[in-house]
């Protein structure tokens, strides 16, 4: 054997090949021959087979820890195991032919494609490709012009390798800025990917925060000066590459850029800059939080320097201002979102007018004085939408107002869109509404109504909706009131069809969008009006049976529910909520929570005393045609609706969602139905969710208490009996629901707890609950007390309930039955 080990001594090359095969033959008769193992990696090593060679030295290692020439090769074998590892990378391989002179056009391509794909979500493989130093090869091949399809597909690369802060960094490390707005200005095939890239280099770079010693603030930070300082660099080059690329002939440009203004001046904020949720923020140190104030505060007027930035310079500006007016619907509304969000961005309203007015005072150009109202009107609309008061600024303007009546009058589309949105926005302002009365006088904004364009029919609908409800003028029998759900129907019932003429000038795809707009902005308005009118009965009434105006009014409605994200997602969430209840019910339900001692019956007398209220505003809401509408509903697949409105929705589009809900499981009979279609599932979501308001949660938990009354509960998932229980004892222990509530919880757990130990286990695991049907087993009402204690008997035999009641009989008198309600599960106990 040792002849065999000496054998393995590397001499010369070519007897290499046979030295593993004598330490394996030495290794077969002493498997833990150390000498052997170390000459064996030896040789691997030699003949590049670095895997198999530090197999060898971790078992010769294992074997004599202390073997220090074993240990010494383990960690050469190691690293040049690593770098061969890394040299066999797919990004090595890629960069490796993409420099290579003989690779074809084609594989270029497939390179490039591959390439984006591996360093889009992946951190790590972008960082090797500059560490490979593939930036340069892909600047190269950007700048070639040989290949407008690679050099798309590089700078695309680059775009996806920004994606990660590190490399962002990097890039602009090494990337000159300025050659990047060249792309943009010089050439044009390039300028969609150039804009991006810059974008993303702008956006996800590191926002600079800690400073030099000596400088800045006390506690290391940048100030709000300073930040503004290094911000203003950036947004020079921004500013021309944005200008460059809005001045551009082809529209995908100039919609690239109106994105790129959007996405800048909107960022998401820095870690050290995210804001923190108000609940957690009352938990930190005052000190911590006015820190996280100031840290928000210097983030916000980064945003602002660059908005501000937008603002002055004019070649941006006024290519926003002039996109206004564009021919295509979808460049038209992407210049208004950006004019509004760069509006937004500026804190100071003031700042905001100030920025406007040479915009303002420009002269007509060569659009002539239609285009140039045009142009205003939207701006004015924006402006509504950003800050009220700087819209109230352009509308207030000497004849702002005037022209908005000129543009209607003109039967322009575009422009009497424009002029009507404005008028819309104007009305739900009460600065803004007093503006209004030439128009309104003058019996422009009737007429609208009239208007064979949808848009400017749906947005005049709501400006009037708006300024009766201000007004309260609206009433059932009013002509106004019959109007305007008259046009609301019409709208519903040709969503579909509007607008068709504004994509004649444009390509097919073009002229699809535009009229995808248009339904859906119309349907918008529709929801507005209706859900400014149906507080009426009549309404209530036509919305859920139909009319001769819109026969399918409600299914119409239920399409609409999209998600809980959409514009309309709370008004036709409170039109569901109106329709499920009667004005009666609405009316005691106000009067509690403002905790007044009075009855409907009693406030409307005092109304009609008091020449409130006229005879003739009575309306026979009755709990019959509630429950008519109810089932029109559910007919119409109205609860899937309100599921679908309950996904993402916000705050106050939860609670009505919630309320819509609980006042549909009235009806016994659709109880089953919302079992089906999910409305339990929802209801148990809401009632746990953390951000949901207090009375969305209570009311939810009510209406899982309703379901649960009638419902088997063997026909549940164990998962949704399970998930129904927290909620349902929480309502228990909430002080402020009133009995009805706490009965029919009390009834939905008593039915619960006769099914298996699962939910008894779930029921008294939860924190206080017992103690809970204790305490509500010595209510005020009748009804609760046994319901308390029908539920408390139905938990008897879990040993938890047993051992409480057990303690509970001791203290009790010797006639417990006649002198508790805790008697019955206490008798039942201790027989």
């Amino acid at each position: 054997m040792p002849c065999r080990v000496h054998r393995a001594l590397p001499r010369r090359r070519h007897c290499l090949l046979s030295r593993p095969q004598d330490c394996s033959a030495s290794l077969e008769l002493d498997n833990k021959r150390v000498k052997s193992l170390y000459r064996r990696a030896q040789a691997y090593e030699a003949l590049d087979k670095l895997s198999e060679a530090f197999k060898d030295l971790k078992l010769a290692i294992h074997i004599d820890p202390k073997n220090k020439p074993a240990i010494v090769a383990a960690r050469r074998v190691k690293d040049a195991l690593a770098a061969q590892i890394q040299d066999q990378s797919p990004v090595a391989q890629t960069v490796r032919e993409l420099t290579a002179d003989d690779t074809l056009a084609d594989r270029r391509i497939a390179l490039l494609k591959s390439l984006i794909g591996t360093t889009v979500d992946d951190v790590g493989s972008s960082l090797e490709v500059l560490r490979r130093q593939g930036l340069p090869v892909l600047w190269e091949i950007t700048k070639a012009t040989n290949s407008e399809t690679e050099a798309h597909l590089a700078i695309r690369c680059m775009a996806s390798m920004a994606s990660h802060v590190p490399v962002a960094d990097a890039l602009i490390a090494e990337l000159s800025l300025a050659e990047i707005v060249g792309l943009v200005e010089g050439y044009p095939a390039l300028a969609v990917g150039a804009v991006g890239l810059l974008l993303r280099l702008l956006t996800k770079c590191s926002k600079p925060q800690a400073v030099a010693a000596g400088g800045g603030e006390a506690d290391g930070t940048l100030s709000t000066g300073e930040l503004e300082a290094a911000e203003v660099g950036r947004c020079d080059v921004a500013i021309d590459a944005w200008a460059a690329a809005m001045a551009s002939s082809e529209a995908e440009v100039r919609d690239a850029a109106l994105d790129a203004v959007v996405n800048w001046c909107s960022e998401e904020a820095p870690k050290w800059a995210t804001p923190v949720p108000e609940e957690d923020a009352r938990r930190l140190p005052m000190s911590e939080r006015k820190a996280v104030q100031e840290a928000e505060a210097r983030w916000k007027a980064v945003i602002g320097v660059r908005a501000s930035r937008v603002c002055q310079s004019v070649e941006v500006a006024m290519a926003m201002f002039n996109l206004l007016d564009s021919e295509s619907s979808s460049e038209r509304q992407k210049a208004l979102a950006a004019f509004g969000r760069v509006a937004a961005a500026i804190p100071d309203p003031e700042m905001v007018q100030t920025l406007l007015e040479p915009i303002l005072s420009a002269s007509p150009g060569t659009g002539g004085d239609l285009s140039f109202m045009r142009r205003k009107a939207a701006l004015a609309s924006a402006m509504f939408l950003a800050h009220q008061e700087v819209g109230v600024f352009v509308l207030g303007r000497s004849t702002a107002v005037q022209e908005l009546v000129m543009l209607i009058s003109s039967g322009d589309d575009i422009g009497t869109a424009a002029a009507a949105e404005t008028l819309c926005l104007a009305a739900s302002n009460e600065q803004g509404r007093a503006l209004l009365a030439p128009v309104i006088e003058s019996g422009t904004l009737d007429a609208l109504l009239d208007s064979p364009n949808a848009r400017a029919r749906s947005a005049a609908a709501s400006a009037i909706a708006k300024l009766g409800v201000a007004s309260k003028a609206l009433d059932t029998n009013s002509s106004d009131t019959d109007r305007l759900l008259n046009t609301a129907m019409l709208l519903l019932k040709g969503a579909e069809d509007v607008e068709q003429q504004e994509g004649k000038k444009l390509d097919a795809a073009a002229a699809a969008e535009d009229q995808a707009n248009s339904a859906r902005v119309t349907t918008e308005r529709a929801v507005e009006v209706i859900a400014a009118l149906i507080t009426k009965s009549a309404v209530k009434d036509e919305i859920a049976h139909g009319s001769g105006r819109c026969t399918q009014a409600l299914p119409r409605l239920c399409a609409a529910c999209k998600d809980g994200r959409s514009a309309v997602a709370y008004g036709l969430a409170h039109i569901f909520a109106s329709l499920t209840v009667t004005n009666k019910d609405v009316q005691r339900r106000q009067l509690a929570e403002k905790e007044m001692d009075i009855t409907p019956e009693q406030l409307e007398e005092l109304q009609r005393i008091t020449k409130q209220k006229n005879d003739d505003d009575e309306e026979e809401d009755t709990p019959q045609r509630v429950a008519f509408r109810t089932q029109k509903i559910v007919q119409n697949d109205g609860i899937r609706a309100l599921v679908r409105l309950a996904d993402g929705a916000s705050e106050s589009t939860q609670l009505q969602v919630a309320m819509a809900l609980r006042q549909i499981a009235v009806e016994v009979p659709v109880r089953g139905s919302m079992v089906q279609h999910g409305a339990f599932r929802v209801c148990s979501d809401l009632a746990s969710s953390p951000k949901a308001s207090v009375k969305c949660v209570r009311e939810a938990a009510w209406c899982l208490g309703k379901i649960l009354v009638t419902t088997n509960p063997n026909v549940l998932t164990e998962a949704q009996r399970l998930d129904a229980i927290p909620p349902l004892m929480r309502l228990l222990k909430d002080h402020h629901a009133d009995e009805l509530m706490h009965f029919e919880a009390l009834l939905g757990l008593t039915n619960l707890a006769s099914v298996d130990d699962a939910t008894k286990n779930r029921i008294t695991s939860e924190k206080g609950g017992v103690r809970a049907l204790e305490y509500l087993q010595f209510s005020d009402h009748e009804l609760v007390r046994r319901a308390a204690t029908e539920c408390m008997t139905n938990l008897l035999p879990h040993p938890k309930v047993v051992e409480h009641l057990r303690g509970e009989s001791k203290r009790l008198s010797p006639d417990p039955i006649e002198r508790t309600p805790m008697g019955a599960p206490c008798a039942l106990c201790t027989s």
